[in-house]
């Protein structure tokens, strides 16, 4: 099962992308970007993030500034004041 990005905040709110083991997922609003977000406050590359053994580390492309959201939001980046996605890994069967 692949982890989840979710956009909670921002004119894309509630669109989900999966992310596979490997997978790097450019977040942007450009059309080569995997996701093609609306939101005129994100740059067209603004960030990569990469799914490596359930870790997501995110690289800065053309952002000006990437942030981790306030505290209590764990698993959030935010793009200045719009939109913020969460990550979500991927739950384990343990039946």
């Amino acid at each position: 099962m692949p982890a989840k990005l979710t956009v909670i905040s921002g004119p894309d709110r509630g669109r989900a992308f999966d992310v596979l083991d490997d997978q790097k997922l450019t977040i942007g609003r450009g059309e080569t970007t995997n996701t093609k977000l609306k939101d005129p406050t994100v740059s067209r590359t603004h960030c990569q993030i990469t799914c490596e053994a359930g870790r997501f580390p995110v690289e800065p492309l053309e952002a000006r500034r990437i942030r981790r959201a306030r505290r209590g939001r764990k698993g959030s980046v935010r793009s200045r004041r719009r939109t913020e996605v969460r990550r979500s890994k991927p739950r384990l069967n343990t039946s």
